[in-house]
């Protein structure tokens, strides 16, 4: 079956109301899938359309998700979650949650409005050196100096690679190349690697500062958590984990969440791993995310969660097709994946 035809026939199912039909018999004729639970991972909302940028989707896209799984789905904060399966109580069918990772601003201009709109709850999961710095992500300063340099080539500092870089979509591939192996890199390697990338791109990190790298103010941050947002630790400069050393390691886990703590007055229980797959984070990794206080810890893995998953490697779920007609179906089938 080819790409366009299955995305005529999710939109044909979900305009005539059987996507919805079948989420609903899902918990009639599933009732022991009845206790389990999904977690939606998103980054930013916006409408730049930047392919310089990291899993953004647009605000129109994300209010119809967001009215359809408030229509279609129980929602709940991760810590309801954990507290119904510490208590051994059931799960409602069909339950999400709603998280982002980064803690990008435009999750207070756009996502923020549309999930008060439709009364959802969501946990933000701050990288919070970076948000105390004000600086941009170590990715997003790769991706918008190879976007906004002059020069017409590119020298990877990692490797003896050349990149022409005449054009955006050359760019684009030379960002990629690097992201990558800026991800295999010793955190000491990494920053060291980044610094380089910007003398050789001839961009300094004011230059950066557009509008998709921007991240949460304070202020902003602490509107939301008095307004049914949560907040959970990304770590302070999103490294790689299992890189680390174990003081390096310590560090990221419980600076963060004692600046959280501090700036809002109030206990932060859940980690998000940074890049989250299971080559980013080792079984030593997760001991010490329970070390620092955290009562759980959420993946990028695609797994359904149960009360038996251990609580520091909860999956998480994105479908990537983000017009709603297109999600509402790839949620349906991610739920009949287990």
């Amino acid at each position: 079956m080819t790409a366009a035809i299955k995305r005529a026939l999710s939109v044909c199912s979900y305009w005539v109301g059987l996507t919805q039909g079948l989420v609903r018999l899902q918990i009639l004729f599933k009732a022991d899938k009845s206790n389990t639970f999904r977690i939606l991972n998103y980054h930013r909302v916006n409408d730049l359309n930047d392919p310089f940028t990291i899993d953004s989707v647009s605000p129109t896209d994300f209010e119809n998700q967001m009215r359809y799984i408030a229509r279609h789905y129980q929602i709940m904060p991760l810590s309801e979650i954990h507290d119904c399966i510490t208590r051994r109580q059931a799960l409602p069918g069909q339950c999400l949650a709603i998280t982002f990772d980064d803690g990008y601003a435009d999750n207070y201009t756009f996502a923020y409005p549309i999930l008060q709109k439709y009364k959802l709850t969501a946990t933000i999961f701050l990288t919070a050196g970076c948000v105390e710095s004000r600086m941009p992500l170590w990715f997003d300063q790769v991706l918008s100096a190879l976007k906004t340099t002059s020069r017409k080539k590119f020298a990877c500092p990692l490797t003896e690679k050349v990149f022409d870089i005449q054009t955006s979509a050359l760019k684009l591939h030379a960002a990629h190349f690097m992201l990558h192996e800026l991800k295999k890199a010793d955190n000491d390697q990494r920053k060291k690697s980044v610094s380089d990338v910007l003398s050789e791109l001839g961009v300094s990190p004011p230059q950066m500062l557009h509008n998709s790298a921007r991240l949460l103010t304070w202020p902003q941050i602490m509107e939301m958590g008095n307004n049914s947002i949560t907040f959970g630790s990304h770590t302070m400069t999103h490294p790689i984990l299992s890189g680390l050393p174990a003081a390096d390691l310590d560090w990221e886990l419980t600076a963060s969440r004692r600046i959280i703590e501090e700036k809002l007055g109030r206990e932060v229980y859940f980690f998000a791993y940074p890049n989250g797959k299971k080559i980013d984070f080792d079984e030593q990794v997760a001991k010490a995310v329970k070390k620092a206080g955290y009562k759980a810890a959420v993946t990028t893995e695609p797994d359904i969660n149960t009360p038996a998953t251990e609580h520091y490697t909860w999956g998480r779920y994105r479908p990537w097709q983000n017009q709603v007609e297109h999600f509402s179906l790839a949620l349906f089938m991610h739920g009949l994946s287990q």
